[in-house]
């Protein structure tokens, strides 16, 4: 599935970037030393799975999760540059398309002009 291709390509990234194994970081997260290889090969983690491995991999809440075709309660959303860039890039149309909508309904509206600014 999609999904998996994407999570496996970001953890393979953080691992690299931050120099530490599979095994590390899945213990890091208080997961079996296993964990990460399983998704790695293709397994989709469970959702309590992506929210460990967000902290170890140094990644914002709810990453993983969204990745993965988890939902995410709003009040785990993390609106961010990086976050929106990582999701836009490795998530599926249907991730993308809700991130895009999150970014939108974060953003200011310009205010209006008011008969006075004339």
């Amino acid at each position: 599935m999609q999904h998996d291709v994407g999570v496996a390509q970001l953890i393979r990234r953080r691992l690299e970037t931050l120099g530490v194994s599979a095994r590390q970081a899945s213990l890091q997260a208080h997961l079996s030393h296993n964990t990460l290889r399983v998704v790695l090969a293709g397994a989709r983690p469970t959702g309590e799975t992506c929210d460990a491995l967000d902290g170890p991999l140094e990644l914002a809440p709810g990453t993983l999760r969204l990745l993965a075709g988890w939902p995410l309660p709003p009040e785990r959303l993390h609106f961010s540059e990086e976050w929106a860039r990582v999701l836009l890039e490795l998530a599926s149309p249907e991730i993308r398309q809700k991130v895009v909508g999150y970014l939108l309904a974060q953003t200011p509206r310009p205010a209006r002009p008011t008969s006075s600014d004339a």
